[in-house]
């Protein structure tokens, strides 16, 4: 960011750099903004859109809905066949950057064998923890085949992906 470019932090700079740059800057005083993952409804037609910051937010009760998530598109550890909490009209989760092997997409194909057409957003198009930032300015990266079956495609937006669902 700004303050950190300010204080002499490059991109490429190893970790340990950067935090010896930073330790150079004046310490915020001050009260920390709060913050809390949210949930919230995105759209209601053509088809009911829900928000999630968090894959944790998501309820058994948002079945049938098109469901948006800042979560990472990877399988959560120890539960390698867990994809979403609802059986979902189709889902969207953030690539993370990809990672080794594709893990970052991984949970996919874990919601192609539920059925579930799903999708993961460039990292670089949208916030990681954020679902108002994949909805409105997230591309699609990698979607499963129950996505593709619906005429989803990579390089598609988050709302181009919910109007497929509606046809």
């Amino acid at each position: 960011n700004e303050i950190a470019c300010a204080l002499g932090c490059e991109q490429g700079q190893s970790c340990r750099e950067a935090a010896e740059v930073l330790c150079n800057g004046i310490p915020f005083e001050g009260d920390i903004p709060g913050y809390e993952e949210a949930r919230s409804v995105l759209q209601e037609v053509p088809v009911l859109t829900i928000g999630c910051d968090s894959a944790s937010l998501v309820k058994p009760e948002d079945a049938g809905a098109f469901i948006i998530t800042g979560s990472h598109g990877g399988v959560i550890a120890g539960r390698p066949d867990y994809g979403i909490a609802a059986e979902a009209r189709g889902a969207v989760f953030n690539d993370a950057g990809v990672g080794i092997d594709r893990a970052g997409t991984r949970r996919l194909e874990v919601l192609d064998r539920a059925g579930i057409p799903a999708g993961t957003v460039d990292a670089m198009t949208a916030c990681i923890g954020d679902a108002v930032s994949a909805w409105e300015s997230g591309v699609l990266s990698y979607v499963n085949l129950q996505a593709e079956r619906c005429g989803v495609k990579a390089g598609m937006t988050v709302p181009e992906f919910g109007e497929r669902l509606s046809l």
